[in-house]
């Protein structure tokens, strides 16, 4: 008994130092990758801040194998100050297909999904948004095409909201938009199937949508249910 003893031992110390090691191995890989997801989540943030042309900040960025990338509080700031927020989004959740990434430089993005978005929307005058500037600088030249094509297959809004301000009008006016909760499928080549609905709680109104856009024949066919929408 004493022999199977001293096996029994044995074994579990063996069996401890491999899991000692192996959770040692284990630390320094997390531990590396700490440093390289942080140091992306730097360039990240430099990139975005040239691309936007206003600050940008990253709180967290995770990785996993199978679940993808996680990004913690993303937000984006106004042009001339960083007072106040443009664009918000608590968390962002989205993987992508490494085959076609490093064989035909293509990013497949099988579904993207934003948790309690928040975007400040501000009508400047006729002709100009708070955003003008970034849909000028989204619509590239021949010059600036990029080597990589991106196809995102699916969108998850979860619980966004919008402040809208239209300056142009005396007194300024000014409506929130919340709860609003989207759904766009994207099929290549084909058509964008998408629902949704949100609320106006200073009138008590809500809406909701449904529809489809035919790429191919460009035209859109939906169905909208609005309630104490006030016109």
């Amino acid at each position: 008994s004493v022999i199977i003893g001293l096996c029994l031992v044995i074994i579990f110390s063996v069996f401890m130092f491999n899991r000692w090691r192996i959770t040692k191995k284990q630390k320094k890989i997390i531990e590396v990758q700490k440093v390289e997801v942080e140091k992306a989540k730097h360039i990240i943030e430099e990139k975005a801040t040239a691309i936007f042309g206003r600050p940008v900040s990253i709180e967290e960025i995770h990785f996993k194998p199978i679940q993808g990338f996680t990004i913690h509080n993303i937000s984006v700031w106004e042009q001339e100050t960083k007072e106040q927020i443009f664009l918000k989004i608590d968390e962002a959740n989205f993987n992508i297909l490494l085959a076609p990434l490093f064989k035909e430089k293509t990013i497949i993005i099988p579904s993207l999904k934003l948790s309690h978005p928040y975007i400040y929307a501000v009508k400047e005058n006729a002709a100009q948004w708070n955003f003008s500037n970034l849909l000028a600088q989204f619509i590239p030249t021949e010059q600036q095409r990029n080597p990589f094509k991106l196809y995102l297959f699916k969108l998850i809004i979860k619980e966004g909201k919008i402040d809208y301000k239209d300056k142009t009008v005396t007194p300024e006016f000014f409506e929130t938009m919340e709860t609003i909760n989207t759904e766009i499928n994207l099929s290549f080549h084909k058509n964008i199937k998408f629902k949704g609905s949100s609320q106006i709680p200073a009138q008590g109104s809500s809406l909701s949508f449904e529809g489809n856009y035919d790429l191919a024949q460009k035209k859109i066919s939906s169905q909208i249910s609005l309630q104490k929408i006030h016109l």
